[in-house]
């Protein structure tokens, strides 16, 4: 009889445990979904009715698009609305998801701040922010999320500057807070983040040194600070810590002395830019160590001296860029032999000596070279009329004699022929080329490019040409003829991306002028272009 009793007490017990679990699991759910219907409700634009549609009381919440359910605890785990055209503004309430470890509503247009009520969900592993129009501070309460690994809130409007407490959070691999406005100095905390791999702090308003205490991260795969006003220099042994260092994008800053000789630590370097500082002194020779390299970018800076040798070691290189500096003597002829080359540009210094004639140029996907306005001399070589995929092929403002190559004949994908201000056999009156003719050129390809149309489609008969349907519409509307894949008026800074773009189609007016003598010379169309680009990162900052 007792035992009777006692197996009966236990089934009694069982039974309610189960009513109580599914009790539980009922009102935790419901919580859940209470929370999301009230982010619902703070969204004021849903152009593709994805929550209007699909979140209804009327179905389970963890079937709702974007929602994500643990199998065990049947909770909400992960919301990802990412790239659904979605506006309004956080709701507090989300920070009910108690089981979130996941949250993702880039790419679309939220605003506001981030609501301190997120802070209490202490389970999550990744926050994507992105390509929003989130304001104000980045959260201090950050920092708390010790759980936290990926920290996406690039593309937004934050100001003021980095909470020290994000350098708390050991576990982070991922910190990206490009494209706002943040200013002051990246502190030296920073090196809290024993396991941080890609540190993007990219076009801000930083100002100050970079602190050492960042070059003895380890871990560290991606250093990216570009377009900062960052100062001071580089230390020589920067590289001694970062063995697994990939990518190092230091442009558009304010750093100055020489670039470290020790950077061929950095063996694994596949993306090297440091361009448009103030560094100064010569190419280190041991840069020809990097052999992973892919863009070695040190354009715009003061450097002198020779082109190292030991460039031409650099053999998956595919962007060289070392244009406007004091680089003297010659060209490498091992550079031509660089297969994986699809960019080179050595424009504006003061190189010298002839492109060497006697080489098979093994670039057979060179897309551009850019060898105008320095001192090279000699011949212009036929064997460059065997790269096939050239598109901007620029030799104008040196010293080159004799004729224009007729294997140039076989460059068809040839769009831009800069061969001005040299010492060259005239043909302009043969149909191959004249000084005006190549920047007339230019201009051309600029519209084809903005407005994805070419001359001779259809739309084009009679007395309507490319030209001037530009014409009319710079006039009128630029936004009418620009490709719909480029800019739409939903996008972020779209004022600021129409002027930018009705800037270059007037320089590609003033480069096509009927009359030769009026048209603008390739070089003031470079200091324009480069004009329109400083307006531009200054008014979309």
């Amino acid at each position: 009889m007792a035992k009777n009793c006692l197996f009966i007490s236990i089934a009694v017990l069982l039974n309610c445990f189960f009513v109580c679990l599914a009790t539980t699991t009922t009102t935790n759910l419901t919580t859940d979904q209470s929370a999301l219907l009230a982010f619902k409700a703070h969204i004021t634009s849903d152009p593709e009715n994805v929550l209007a549609k699909n979140w209804s009381t009327t179905t389970s919440v963890c079937n709702w698009t974007g929602v994500s359910c643990g199998l065990s605890s049947q909770r909400v785990t992960a919301l990802n609305l990412s790239d659904m055209s979605l506006s309004g503004t956080i709701a507090p309430h989300l920070g009910n998801l108690s089981f979130l470890t996941s949250l993702d509503v880039s790419y679309n247009s939220f605003n506001g701040h981030i609501p301190e009520e997120l802070a209490s969900l202490d389970q999550l592993l990744e926050i994507d922010l992105q390509y929003n129009n989130f304001s104000g501070e980045v959260p201090s309460w950050f920092g708390i999320l010790s759980e936290l690994q990926h920290l996406f809130l690039s593309s937004n409007s934050f100001t003021g500057t980095i909470p020290p407490s994000i350098f708390n959070i050991s576990k982070l691999e991922t910190l990206n807070i490009s494209y706002n406005s943040l200013h002051g100095n990246i502190s030296q905390e920073a090196s809290n983040l024993s396991n941080l791999k890609v540190l993007d702090l990219s076009f801000n308003k930083l100002t100050g040194s970079i602190p050492s205490a960042i070059f003895n991260m380890s871990s560290l795969q991606v250093i990216d600070l570009t377009s900062n006003s960052l100062s001071d220099s580089l230390p020589i042994d920067m590289c001694t810590h970062l063995s697994l260092l990939q990518r190092l994008r230091l442009s558009s800053n304010q750093l100055h002395g020489q670039i470290p000789s020790g950077l061929f630590k950095c063996r694994e370097l596949q993306h090297l830019s440091m361009s448009n500082n103030n560094f100064t002194g010569s190419i280190p020779r041991e840069i020809g160590n990097l052999t992973m390299l892919k863009v070695l970018n040190l354009g715009w800076n003061n450097l002198k001296g020779v082109i190292p040798l030991e460039i031409g070691n650099l053999k998956q290189l595919e962007g060289l860029i070392l244009s406007a500096g004091f680089l003297t003597g010659s060209i490498p002829s091992s550079i031509f032999n660089i297969s994986s080359l699809r960019s080179i540009d050595f424009t504006n210094n003061n190189l010298s000596g002839s492109l060497p004639m006697n080489i098979q140029y093994d670039l057979p996907i060179l897309e551009e070279l850019f060898l105008m306005t320095n001192r090279l001399s000699g011949q212009i070589p036929s064997k460059l009329g065997e790269c096939r995929g050239l598109r901007v092929l620029a030799l104008q403002e040196n010293k080159f004699t004799g004729s224009i190559p007729k294997e140039f004949g076989n460059l068809t994908s040839l769009k831009v022929l800069g061969l001005y201000d040299n010492n060259l056999t005239e043909y302009g009156t043969e149909g191959i080329v004249s000084t005006k003719g190549d920047v007339y050129s230019y201009g051309i390809m600029l519209m084809e490019v903005f407005t994805r149309k070419k001359p001779t489609d259809d739309m084009f008969a009679g007395e309507m040409s490319l030209k001037r349907w530009v014409k009319e519409a710079l006039h009128d509307s630029p936004f009418a003829v620009l490709d719909a894949n480029l800019i739409g008026r939903e996008d972020k800074h779209f004022l600021v991306k129409e002027q930018c773009i009705s800037s270059v189609l007037s320089l590609a007016m003033d480069c096509s002028n009927d009359s030769p003598e009026n048209r603008i010379n390739m070089i003031d169309a470079l200091i324009v272009l480069e004009k329109i680009k400083t307006t531009f990162v200054a008014n979309s900052g």
